[in-house]
């Protein structure tokens, strides 16, 4: 993104057909062995010399962006034949004439104008519909409206922002946890700890959300992959909740001062000896449920706000639930 080709890259989609090239142009020779400096000003700047009739400044810009000499320099010499500046203006035109590259051509205009603009925040909600319209991901797009409102500096052009932003956006981009992989991490949790649980939904005025699941439960594996690990869950999840997984087939084995002996609803006693035991326990003992996936809200004096189960398996669903249970934990 460093370069305005390198932006374009990223806001429109290069073309197929530009990655699809066989020949070059005029009987001078290519020389794609040496790659001196010189010899590459030599080759671009011969190609450049193509601008008259069939081709204009942004045609060769556009086509050259598309790898087109390396692609030809592969074909070339699988087929054991040299290339010439006339196999390069032959191919480029061929490529100018199909249907697909003048649009490209008027979205590239387009764009070019836009990079031009001042990146003025109060037209932000403007500017912003068109970064959209190009594709780019949303979270992007909300990096750069608080980048451009930091600046705030309408002199700047889009172009000088995101070739600032870019450096800025990738660093964060490679280091950044997604947020399915912060509630993966969650899932190392060993050993549940009621009390200090309790103790972190205080300090943190955060409400407890406890998963009762199963490494081997397939609704649990649906309702993960559909649901919990969708940003717009985990978003809020992590952002809103202390998340607690609870395995019910966990088979660690319970400390020796942990484990201990309790009676079944029916009477006859059960020896808890291993974590998912006592997790299943929990459940069955504390909410009348053992069904799982099955979802609790408790606050920080261990009152239960709102359940779910697998019945909310869906994105909307399961998001309501939990802006539901956080409302009534705040009041």
């Amino acid at each position: 993104m460093k370069k305005l080709l390198s932006l374009l890259s990223i806001l429109l989609l290069n073309l197929t057909l530009y990655g699809q090239i066989e020949e070059e142009l005029r009987n001078q020779k290519v020389d794609f062995e040496s790659t001196t400096i010189e010899n590459t000003q030599h080759i671009i700047s011969t190609i450049y010399s193509f601008v008259g009739d069939d081709f204009d400044s942004l045609d060769i810009q556009l086509l050259l962006s598309s790898e087109l000499i390396a692609m030809l320099m592969i074909d070339k010499t699988e087929e054991n034949d040299s290339i010439t500046f006339g196999d390069v203006y032959n191919k480029m035109l061929e490529l100018k004439q199909k249907p697909d590259f003048s649009t490209y051509k008027e979205q590239t205009i387009i764009v070019f104008e836009f990079l031009q603009k001042p990146a003025d925040y109060d037209n932000w909600e403007k500017d912003k519909q068109f970064l959209e319209d190009m594709g780019l991901e949303s979270r992007m797009i909300d990096s750069i409206g608080e980048y451009i409102k930091e600046k705030n500096n309408p002199n700047l052009t889009y172009n000088d922002v995101l070739n600032e932003f870019s450096d800025i956006y990738e660093s964060q981009k490679v280091t950044k946890e997604e947020p399915h992989e912060i509630l993966d991490r969650f899932y190392d949790i060993e050993l549940f700890d009621e009390e200090r649980l309790l103790q972190q939904s205080k300090l943190e005025n955060k409400p407890i959300l406890l998963y009762f699941t199963g490494h081997n439960v397939v609704n649990c594996k649906k309702i993960e992959m559909n649901v919990l690990f969708q940003d717009e869950v985990a978003d809020v999840i992590m952002e809103n909740f202390i998340f607690v997984p609870l395995y019910i087939d966990d088979r660690t084995a319970l400390p020796e001062g942990i484990k201990k002996s309790v009676k079944d609803p029916n009477g006859s006693i059960r020896h808890l000896k291993t974590i998912g035991e006592r997790n299943s326990y929990y459940q069955y003992s504390r909410f009348e449920n053992s069904a799982q996936p099955y979802f609790a809200v408790i606050n920080a004096e261990n009152e239960v706000i709102k359940t779910a189960d697998f019945n909310y398996r869906t994105i909307t669903k399961f998001v309501s639930f939990l802006k539901e249970a956080l409302d009534k934990s705040q009041k």
